[in-house]
């Protein structure tokens, strides 16, 4: 409670004396005298690191409200500087070294024991699942595909088409570790990924792009 009153008191600042003071450059070798503006804004900028400093996700979710506010469009640079730093602080908070056990689950191929782990393991199935695809003498590309009365390639189907099935090729995959695919993760500054695997307190965001490559007369088809 005590941090969540604190972000909320350095917002308040960097809103009010943000919206009226803003930031200053000064020319080396120039001479420069002090003014009270400038005073006032060396104040704002110093909130903004401190709150860049504060782990916790009340922080994260308001220096991108900041960083969105169109009084405060000359700090914008330094709240989305400030952002990135934060970003890193936060994860140096939230690591976590694996424990034994979840060492030896990684080892021996079973659940991931961190986002790293989920990571390297979706990557595997996709790849396999690309290999799949492009390799065996099964029909699977034909989900990709639409196809002439012979069954023949004619043209690639829709992208959202082909995320749905190639989401429904990994859901099988990775079920079998209790991890979770779902259509669609929003994260912050409101961004969204097609896919989103998750398991325990991670998640991995999937963005699915739709590449026709056209060699020699042949189509081929990659997401």
């Amino acid at each position: 409670m005590i941090e969540w009153s604190r972000v909320e008191v350095i917002k308040q600042i960097i809103k009010h004396l943000g919206g009226s003071f803003c930031p200053y450059k000064i020319i080396p070798g120039k001479p420069v005298s002090v003014t009270s503006e400038m005073t006032f804004a060396d104040i704002v900028k110093d909130y903004i690191d401190q709150l860049s400093n504060i782990p916790s996700a009340k922080a994260t979710h308001t220096l991108t409200k900041l960083a969105s506010d169109n009084q405060l469009l000359g700090w914008k640079n330094d709240l989305e500087h400030a952002y990135q730093n934060h970003m890193v602080s936060r994860r140096e908070a939230d690591f976590k070294y694996s424990n034994l056990d979840n060492v030896l689950q990684t080892l021996g191929n079973k659940r991931p024991s961190n986002p790293a782990d989920l990571a390297a393991l979706t990557f595997d199935y996709l790849n396999e699942i690309r290999d799949k695809i492009h390799d065996s003498n099964t029909t699977d590309w034909k989900q990709y595909w639409n196809v002439d009365k012979h069954g023949r390639p004619e043209n690639p189907r829709p992208e959202d088409t082909c995320g749905d099935n190639l989401l429904s090729d990994l859901k099988l995959k990775l079920q079998q570790y209790d991890i979770e695919a779902q259509p669609e993760g929003t994260y912050v500054n409101d961004k969204r990924s097609d896919i989103r695997v998750s398991y325990s307190w991670f998640n991995v965001p999937i963005e699915i792009k739709k590449v026709v490559i056209e060699i020699s007369g042949h189509l081929s088809t990659h997401n």
